[in-house]
Parts: C-alpha cells; structure tokens; sequence
C-alpha cells in the first residue's frame, strides 16, 4: 500500500468508502488508488455513485459536475486522466491552475501514486 496523507478525515474516508466499495484488490492498482485518492479530495459523497469495481463513469461524472468550483472540477480531471490518459488527455494548467495549496498537495499526491 502508499503511503497516504491526507487533506483532513473527510478526505480519508471517502477514499475508504470508495476502494470499499471496488474492492480490496484496488489498494494495488495504482490506476483505481490514483483517481480514488483525487476523487476523494474534492470532497464530494456523491463521486460514490460513479465508482465501481467495473470502472469509474467519468464521463457521467465530468457532465455532473459542471456546477462544482474549479477546483473540484480540476481533480476529477485529474483523476480521469490518472485512471486512463488515452480517454481523457489533461494539460498540466488544467489541473494546477484553480488549485488552492491544500488540493495542490492532494493532485501531486496522487500523480505519486499513479507514478511511483
């Protein structure tokens, strides 16, 4: 397993109740820890009903969250492009761009999972 720091407890639980909800074998696919860890970070309970040991609905996702702040929008970006760069190619502005320190942390967080 990585090592996980996270933003607050909030963060950490949705990131246990989403690899709950995948499977024990998520924990070590880096694709699935990846997108889960961002997807977690914006905080948002709703990102559950998008996650499954299928897949994650990104495209559904993306077109849900199109109300949400910047911010969040950006991490689930990131996470689509963590859990498959081919379907959902990302620029580095995209991503950093509308990120406050807190949520900077979480994105380079969860590259290093994808990536280490």
């Amino acid at each position: 397993m990585y090592q996980m720091k996270f933003k607050n407890e909030q963060h950490q639980n949705l990131f246990n109740k989403l690899l709950s909800k995948i499977g024990t074998w998520a924990t070590k696919d880096k694709e699935y820890c990846s997108a889960c860890f961002a997807l977690a970070a914006t905080e948002k309970q709703n990102v559950f009903k998008y996650v499954d040991h299928e897949g994650i609905d990104f495209d559904q996702l993306l077109k849900d969250s199109k109300l949400w702040s910047s911010g969040e929008r950006a991490l689930v970006k990131l996470a689509a492009t963590l859990f498959n760069s081919q379907g959902f190619p990302l620029t580095v502005q995209e991503v950093f761009y509308s990120l406050d320190h807190e949520n900077t942390q979480a994105a380079l967080k969860a590259i290093g999972i994808r990536y280490n």
